[in-house]
């Protein structure tokens, strides 16, 4: 009897793990029972072909009409930037929006999905292939790209019970005032985090990298799973089958559906996605716009390397500057050619005017999005960027946000940074930014 009872759970193991398995190859798994019901199907529209900027310029609000016309079409926007490149304080600005929901670094969650990574993953880890010595893109496959299509297009239409299970599991959510209530809900009840299902279970069946070899993976799941593949599988979505219930119990009782979609404002904050493949998306989302957040390469570089205290901070700035140019360069150069198509799609905003002058930058951006500077938004910066106290390498406060813009050019020799300046990538994306050699 007993040997029979762990043939039945073994089959019964084995069909779930291919179903789950099914589930790893296509896409994620959504909150819905309708697994994989919207992963791979395309939301491309030849109609949005030629969409010009109306798609997201809308008439010019007053303060007023900003709270009470809810009938009006909610502004999408994806903001591409880098890291240590002050977007967590724009982001930050917009999560301070009385009518606005900001997302952070979404597709850190998304990856965690598609291919069971376990922990948190720097953009590098996801964005590049190979060993980093050149700034080299790795390629989404086709059914990568349309995960993501779809990922975000939940994401800016409030659909969160079609999004992976792990985005309201992870970290970052707890950022977004209107998931206050749920993030405190999820916290209290639940016991498990999405890492921890993963690390007891598949992490070392899906690896942890983007680059793995999805046929290799096929062929080790297809038709020779072992008992204790099976095994690992079942635990696996155990596991998150009682973490995800909780989920969305929290999602539920909180109304977190509803605060999203009450949003007129909705923004996310990739790092993870270069410019060469945001393309599709803005195809896929025709009300979608982009916006390419700068600062001056040379004071990320610096940032980096102050957030990790290397020894050797001169020869590491210079490499790493350079990088980050070449980065730049390619991003820049892509929206240049998708600009041309697709006009009045994306917009640029440069860390430093932000900083300088808050009402005058991001004044300019709200209305080219057809919206009011909110007085919110202008005091929290005000508030942020002189603050009594700092709140850390990782946090937005600073007592004098203004006086350190140009503070990196103290760290290094003046030659050092001429060289470095006049290297033909970083020349290129300083003088295409505005900045001086």
């Amino acid at each position: 009897m007993k040997e029979r009872t762990k043939r039945v759970f073994i089959v019964s193991a084995s069909v779930l793990v291919i179903y789950t398995a099914s589930v790893y190859m296509l896409g994620y798994f959504p909150l819905e029972p309708s697994v994989g019901k919207k992963v791979i199907n395309s939301v491309h529209n030849e109609e949005t072909k030629n969409c010009d900027a109306s798609s997201c310029k809308r008439k010019t609000l007053t303060k007023e009409s900003n709270q009470e016309n809810n009938d009006d079409p909610p502004v999408k926007l994806l903001i591409q930037a880098y890291m240590r490149g002050g977007s967590t304080l724009l982001g930050a600005a917009f999560n301070a929006d009385p009518e606005g929901i900001m997302w952070y670094e979404p597709l850190d969650q998304l990856y965690g999905s598609l291919f069971g990574l376990t922990g948190h993953k720097t953009y590098k880890q996801i964005v590049f292939t190979g060993k980093f010595i050149e700034p080299k893109f790795r390629p989404l496959s086709h059914w990568e790209e349309q995960a993501v299509i779809n990922y975000l297009n939940d994401i800016f239409s409030c659909n969160v019970y079609n999004l992976p299970r792990e985005t309201f599991a992870s970290n970052f959510i707890r950022h977004t005032d209107n998931f206050k209530a749920f993030s405190s809900c999820f916290n209290k009840t639940s016991k498990l985090f999405f890492n921890e299902c993963k690390e007891r279970s598949v992490a070392e069946i899906v690896g942890n990298n983007p680059s793995i070899n999805m046929k290799q993976l096929k062929d080790s799941l297809n038709m020779t799973l072992s008992d204790e593949t099976a095994m690992k599988f079942y635990v696996h979505d155990l596991c998150l089958q009682s973490m995800y219930n909780t989920i969305k119990d929290c999602l539920k009782s909180t109304g977190t559906e509803n605060a999203c979609n009450k949003s007129r404002l909705r923004v996310a904050k990739v790092l993870r996605l270069k410019m060469q493949f945001v393309e599709p998306v803005l195809r896929a989302i025709p009300e979608l716009c982009v916006l390419r957040y700068f600062r001056d390469p040379r004071a990320i570089a610096n940032s980096r390397i102050m957030i990790k205290l290397r020894n050797n901070s001169v020869r590491a700035w210079d490499i790493g500057t350079e990088l980050l140019c070449k980065e730049m360069q390619q991003d820049i150069l892509a929206a240049e050619s998708i600009s041309k198509e697709l006009v009045g799609r994306i917009h640029t905003l440069r860390y430093e005017d932000l900083v300088r002058d808050i009402e005058g930058s991001l004044g300019k951006m709200y209305q080219e999005l057809g919206r009011h500077l909110p007085k919110e938004v202008v005091n929290f910066l005000k508030d942020t960027m002189n603050a009594e106290e700092e709140d850390g390498k990782f946090g937005v406060k600073r007592k004098n946000a203004t006086s350190l813009i140009n503070s990196w050019r103290h760290e290094y020799p003046r030659d050092v940074v001429e060289t470095v300046s006049r290297r033909d990538s970083c020349q290129f994306v300083l003088q295409y930014l505005g900045y001086t050699l």
